[in-house]
């Protein structure tokens, strides 16, 4: 299977470079000249010559603002004389605390008690802590140019487990993303040592952890869903226990948190470039996990000809993909970015921004499962041609797959409103009005963790009021990407891998057999 990634992944970028200077007919001129038509942000490649009206030779200075912020004049001390000088407004402060490996907390720093710390002037409220004491709170006056000593002395902290909590509390060992792992977290308050232990529903022993004694509050450890023999334990309900003692009273403390493996949870990380999670030009139904979040960003680019026939076209695409529901129902998707159009003469950034909410309708589970959700997206763009495949306006679209194994087939019929009508003519005079036409997507989905590889096409169809048929070009991609594997580890497989994604892209514009561009590129994400 990584043979297999590795070598596609070889391809697209080789059939990627090839792209960049891959077009014939007249689609990609038509498709540059109506966007540097439409674009509001247009700026000239060569300056021309002018000749100016006055004198620049000599250009008056304007004068510079006195800036005070954070600054004082005061006069020199025990001198009649008008002598001023310039400094910060600051004192200093120096704490010795019992015991002396304290620390003193201000702002957002903790810095050792016993040294002479350097503090804005002021009243202050300071924080003093030492692993196994109680903290404490002082109120200091903080006075310009001079030094405030302080003692404290801290109380020892009776014995104490708080705090338990886990990064999440349903995660799946076999997937080699973000969800492949959990991060046990607790809290204590004092020198002592302690164990861990992982049981199933049926009480049965699993992971036993042994800890080191604690020298700090916060401590931790992480579980990959393997028992002790490093088997990953089939789905079902955990349970962590965590035993402390204490190091001065041998006080017991003990506390509980359940954790729950499911294979299921299989979140993957997914283009947005046509606003929605899934292929570049097809979306899929899958839902975010809530509180997981994916950014990325992706860069293709096409350019061809020389001299005055120079063009070139750059889509650039930022996206915000997040899990907004605990029972994994929705997800909202965001991206920005623009297409950057290069000519001889100039320089055109057309720009876009997209949101969409998608809900999860059906689930029908099986060796041959079907799932299905609702879209609804807003979109603009200041151009009419439709490279991405995502006109302005509000659209409704019913993303859908059947998975079969790691094989999945997308389809998503989507209608869309729209106040501008699709034109790749530059000639053509466009009003603005009330459009509507349908989107068909679909694609070819392949994971093979820790790579996925996928081809997808869009259609478009006439506004309604032009009759039934088709509205030339399509577009159409391949892509693939990969989970970024953590260096220097032998690593078991299925186990996790970094968040980290690469991708290559392979895109295209379509109207006839002889009148098409392709594009090339890549791109990267983190999968939280």
């Amino acid at each position: 299977m990584k043979r297999v990634g590795i070598l596609t992944l070889g391809a697209l970028l080789l059939l990627g470079l090839v792209a960049c200077s891959t077009s014939k007919g007249s689609l990609l001129e038509e498709a540059a000249e109506r966007d540097e038509k439409d674009s509001e942000i247009k700026m000239p490649r060569e300056e021309e010559d002018y000749t100016p009206d006055r004198d620049f030779s000599e250009p008056e200075k304007p004068a510079k603002k006195e800036k005070r912020i954070g600054l004082i004049l005061s006069p020199t001390p025990n001198d009649d004389r008008d002598h001023y000088y310039l400094g910060e407004i600051t004192g200093f402060l120096q704490v010795m605390t019992v015991p002396p490996e304290a620390e003193i907390n201000f702002g957002s720093s903790w810095l050792p008690a016993g040294k002479r710390h350097e503090i804005d002037v002021g009243s202050h409220i300071f924080r003093i802590r030492a692993f196994g004491y109680d903290e404490k709170s002082v109120a200091v006056n903080i006075k310009s140019g001079r030094t405030t000593e302080l003692s404290v002395v801290l109380n020892e902290a009776d014995f104490s487990l708080s705090n338990l909590e886990a990064s999440q509390s349903v995660f799946n060992p076999r997937n080699p993303g973000p969800l492949g792992s959990v991060r046990i977290r607790f809290r204590i308050s004092g020198p002592g040592s302690g164990s861990a232990v992982i049981v199933d529903s049926q009480n049965q022993f699993k992971l036993y952890r042994r800890f080191d004694a604690f020298t700090t509050w916060e401590q931790g450890f992480d579980w990959e869903g393997r028992d002790q023999e490093g088997v990953p334990l089939p789905d079902g309900a955990y349970t962590v226990r965590i035993h402390a003692e204490g190091a001065r009273s041998g006080e017991l403390e003990s506390a509980e948190l359940k954790l729950k493996i499911d294979s299921s949870m299989v979140p993957r990380f997914r283009s947005l470039w046509s606003g929605s999670a899934g292929l570049l030009y097809a979306p899929s139904p899958e839902i975010l996990p809530g509180g997981k979040i994916q950014v990325s960003s992706a860069f293709l680019a096409h350019a061809s000809g020389a001299g005055d026939s120079y063009k070139g076209r750059v889509p650039v695409n930022f996206a915000l993909r997040a899990g907004v529901n605990r029972r994994n129902l929705f997800e909202l998707d965001t991206s920005i970015g623009g297409i950057i159009g290069v000519s001889t003469e100039t320089l055109y950034i057309p720009w876009f921004v997209t949101a969409a909410v998608k809900s999860s309708l059906l689930r029908f589970p099986g060796d041959l499962s079907l799932a299905t959700s609702a879209q609804i997206k807003l979109t603009y763009q200041d151009v009419h041609t439709d490279t991405l495949a995502n006109s302005s306006g509000l659209s409704l679209g019913l993303p859908t797959a059947l998975h079969w194994g790691s094989l999945s087939f997308l389809f998503s019929p989507e209608l869309i409103l729209s106040p501008y009508r699709v034109s790749y003519d530059p000639e053509e005079t466009l009003e603005r009005g009330l459009y509507g036409w349908f989107y068909c997507r679909t694609g070819l989905l392949l994971d093979l963790p820790p790579f996925s590889l996928g081809a997808s096409l869009t259609l478009r169809t006439l506004p309604f009021n032009e009759g039934f048929g088709l509205d030339l070009p399509f577009q159409t991609a391949l892509e693939a990407h990969w989970l970024v594997l953590k260096p220097n580890r032998r690593r078991p497989a299925g186990s996790p891998g970094t968040r980290i994604f690469l991708s290559l892209y392979v895109a295209g514009e379509f109207e006839a057999a002889d009148s098409y561009y392709l594009l090339g590129g890549a791109g990267w994400g983190v999968l939280n």
